[in-house]
């Protein structure tokens, strides 16, 4: 059967190695294969059950006790692995649905964070946070806005400067426009527009962060840190896109809980 009736030294050696070449694959997926987060994480889900099948036969073929508790072992965690990300996950879809709408008095002040560009050109993702941004602000005419992204890999501007010449492009005047061109990741996004807005004397205002609806729960999580009073503006993405970004919110989020 499989192969199963070896020794238990040899039966460990061929789990391990199993381990091992998919541990490989699967980092070379992450660096050069260019997959999706998602389909990376239902391959490990995948994988983790199949770890758990070999070890139940071969305990069933050894009856080494090693191998059952393993096998315990791995369920348990697995177990509480899927409680914890269905609760995030209701989370992040609760939060993302709340937010497609504002229902609240007209802001002080609205922070919209980057996303992304290929070179000069806005990503889908960024072009949508931008849309929303631009009629939120287009109904509170005087209402100043910070645009937060800075320079990565792959783009050959700031994304705070493509930001602001969209929203230039659309209508949106350029004194009411501050620029945040340094920030990499959500938490320097608003800690850096966070002090634009204290800046300006705007700290204790009432702000509004417009970003993708996955991405609200974290983003307005980490504004609550930093002192700010906000309420998160949600824009949609394909559904192909939601579904990948919001798995990988996931452990975002309770990477942003642990620390």
């Amino acid at each position: 059967m499989m192969g199963f009736y070896f020794t238990n030294g040899v039966l460990m050696q061929k789990i391990i190695k199993y381990e091992l070449l998919f541990i490989f694959i699967f980092t070379v997926l992450v660096l050069f294969g260019g997959v999706t987060f998602g389909i990376l994480f239902f391959a490990g889900v995948a994988q983790t059950l199949i770890l758990i099948f070999l070890l139940h036969i071969a305990y069933k073929n050894t009856g080494d006790t090693r191998f059952q508790t393993a096998r315990r072992s791995i369920g348990v965690l697995f177990l509480l692995f899927i409680v914890s990300f269905g609760i995030v996950e209701g989370l992040l879809l609760k939060t993302a649905v709340q937010s497609h709408h504002i229902r609240e008095e007209a802001p002080d002040a609205v922070i919209i964070l980057g996303a992304g560009l290929k070179g000069h050109e806005l990503s889908n993702t960024l072009r949508e946070r931008l849309e929303k941004g631009r009629e939120l602000l287009t109904v509170n005419e005087n209402v100043p806005v910070v645009v937060s992204g800075g320079q990565g890999p792959g783009e050959a501007i700031p994304e705070a400067d493509a930001m602001g010449a969209y929203l230039k492009t659309h209508g949106i005047r350029e004194d009411r426009i501050y620029y945040d061109k340094t920030s990499t990741t959500t938490y320097e996004n608003l800690r850096n527009a966070e002090a634009i807005l204290r800046h300006e004397g705007l700290h204790n205002k009432k702000v509004i962060i417009v970003t993708s609806d996955y991405h609200i729960l974290r983003a307005e999580k980490i504004s609550e840190e930093l002192g700010l009073d906000c309420t998160g503006l949600g824009s949609e993405s394909p559904l192909l896109i939601t579904a990948n970004y919001i798995i990988r919110e996931y452990f975002a989020v309770v990477n942003m809980m642990l620390n």
